[in-house]
């Protein structure tokens, strides 16, 4: 749980979603939107910030993009250039409740680096709760702050009331779907809510990963391959989930005894980070069989008695 929770942190935060869906089919999502995804997965942190603020911009309610605008800042030592942006935004527009809202997301942003940021973001999301009950990125925002407070219950019910405002808010899909698969242990119930955030967003890596690991929790191991690999080649730097998708996998073929599967996948995940540990223990694992790659505890009493039975 806390890699997950440490996963979403990263992208809401800038610190760093029907049971199956059929060959992937996806309606179309925002060329801008899409454009931006695949400048982050590359890395291009200023371009991708760029193209997140233009779609933050038009659609204030899309709290993914206006997300993700903070995250590519953030990774571009830029994060307090791109929270004035929203507040200049704020002031242009006359401080109305959807740039309330946006203004509160990132100022939970900012939180993570000066924490008395975190009562003002308080206060925004409220202010425009209380112009609109309703307001899908305000509910959204309140649920990401209590996501992160681990106040699951509250979350809940934000990420519900932002979905039933607007079926469209993929980070409150998202959440919500991590809270059922994570918190409440329904990885089916957990799975509808991701289908639909990829088949709103069919270029964006999580939507996949978290697919993916609710269809590993139901025991549907191919299904959970085929996620994970869409994540991978979304992902190939492992700028995200791409990071862990190759382990997922690796784990599901070394469970089955699939070792060479198992170790080809282990070796994407080192081609990513060859440092990573889990990766390296994992490697091993495969490559012995599925022993423990420290070797075998041998019981001196059974080789004794073998030794004596070979006399």
């Amino acid at each position: 749980m806390k890699k997950t929770v440490f996963r979403t942190i990263m992208l809401l935060l800038a610190l760093g979603i029907m049971m199956t869906v059929p060959a992937f089919c996806a309606q179309s999502s925002d060329p801008d939107f899409d454009e931006g995804l695949s400048l982050y997965y590359q890395k291009k942190w200023s371009e991708s910030a760029s193209k997140f603020d233009q779609v933050s911009t038009k659609d204030p309610l899309n709290v993914m993009a206006l997300s993700f605008y903070l995250a590519a800042a953030y990774r571009g030592n830029n994060m307090l250039a791109a929270v004035n942006n929203v507040e200049q935004r704020a002031l242009d527009n006359g401080s109305s409740a959807e740039i309330k809202a946006q203004l509160g997301i990132a100022y939970f942003a900012r939180g993570k680096l000066d924490p008395n940021m975190l009562d003002e973001s308080l206060n925004q999301l409220k202010e425009a709760l209380k112009e609109n009950p309703d307001l899908s990125n305000a509910n959204t925002g309140m649920g990401m702050i209590y996501f992160y407070k681990r106040l699951i219950p509250r979350a809940k019910g934000y990420f519900i009331k932002a979905i039933k405002a607007n079926d469209k808010d993929l980070m409150a899909m998202e959440l919500l779907g991590n809270i059922l698969m994570i918190d409440e242990q329904k990885p089916d119930a957990a799975l509808e809510f991701f289908n639909k955030v990829i088949q709103q967003a069919p270029n964006y890596a999580d939507g996949y990963f978290m697919a993916g690991s609710a269809l590993q929790r139901m025991g549907k191991k191919q299904d959970a391959i085929e996620r994970f690999q869409k994540c991978m080649e979304l992902d190939p730097l492992g700028t995200m989930t791409g990071y862990d998708a190759p382990c997922r996998i690796g784990d599901i073929y070394l469970e089955d005894k699939n070792f060479s599967d198992a170790e080809k996948f282990y070796k994407k995940a080192l081609a990513i980070n060859p440092e990573n540990p889990y990766a390296q223990t994992q490697l091993k694992k495969a490559q012995n069989k599925g022993k423990n790659w420290e070797g075998e505890k041998v019981d001196p009493i059974k080789e004794k008695l073998k030794l004596e039975d070979d006399k």
